[in-house]
């Protein structure tokens, strides 16, 4: 895929983004390889290309899978395993 983003006052930067989703069993995976400009220019109408964020959405039933309960609220997984 390619599209434009619109940064501020109109000004244009290309950005590709190449994602694959994998799902085998119980296991999905994700990957996402995005491609921006990584030079900056001190032209007029040129900014660099900072905090790009990308969201996959995911079905609701998906994100118990990704939280666990505790004593008053839900944690993510990842932190109960680390302990």
């Amino acid at each position: 895929m390619r599209f434009r983003v619109r940064p501020p006052k109109n000004r244009e930067l290309p950005l590709q983004v190449k994602a694959v989703l994998c799902v085998t069993g119980n296991k999905v995976e994700l990957k996402a390889d995005i491609l921006v400009p990584g030079f900056s220019s001190r032209k007029l109408g040129q900014i660099p290309c900072e905090d790009v964020m990308v969201r996959f959405p995911i079905p609701e039933c998906w994100i118990y899978l990704f939280r666990v309960e505790k004593h008053f609220r839900y944690g993510s997984v990842k932190s109960t395993h680390r302990r």
